[in-house]
């Protein structure tokens, strides 16, 4: 079913991904938790993550946070989820960054920056820094962002991450031209 979510949601099809990923939920809360494999809960996280990604995308940004909310939950109980606990926390600061709440949002990016600093994960902080600059384009701290683009840029490159150079690219552009303007 989390498979089938998936492919609908990489085609933007977000009620019929929503539909499977709910299955998943449902078919892994009934499996017993195994202390020694962490199994369910690392599907489970990836699950609440793909639906907290749903609901930002259909503009549920409560569900959102309901869903990264659980899975950053099961994710602190399990120390070797930490790149999807650093997933979760960027993708809950996101939300609050869409809902214009930049003190909750900056608190969360900034957690996702240290865990990923300090498991050298270095294509986890490039996600980091550019969500953590867009946190800054949104409350028009333009040379904040751009030290933070440039640092993800540098980042994204060195691990070869073309989809983040793009991304961040794009923001740099953004933040350039908004500063001729002033």
């Amino acid at each position: 079913y989390a498979n089938i979510g998936a492919v609908y949601l990489q085609l933007n099809q977000f009620e019929q991904s929503q539909e499977y990923f709910e299955k998943a939920l449902d078919f892994y809360n009934t499996l017993p938790f195994d202390e020694s494999t962490f199994t369910p809960y690392t599907q489970l996280i990836t699950i609440f993550n793909n639906l907290g990604i749903v609901s930002q995308k259909m503009g549920d940004f409560d569900l959102a946070i309901d869903y990264y909310s659980h899975g950053i939950s099961l994710a602190r109980k399990t120390p070797q989820n930490h790149r999807m606990l650093a997933m979760l926390l960027n993708n809950l600061g996101s939300v609050y960054i869409e809902q214009e709440q930049p003190g909750l949002a900056f608190e969360y990016l900034s957690e996702a920056f240290k865990i990923r600093q300090n498991n050298d994960d270095d294509y986890g902080l490039v996600q980091s820094y550019r969500m953590i600059a867009t946190h800054y384009i949104r409350i028009n701290q333009d040379d904040k962002a751009l030290e933070q683009l440039r640092l993800g840029y540098n980042l994204a490159g060195k691990v070869g991450n073309m989809t983040s150079l793009a991304q961040i690219t794009e923001l740099l552009h953004e933040v350039y031209q908004r500063k001729q303007m002033i």
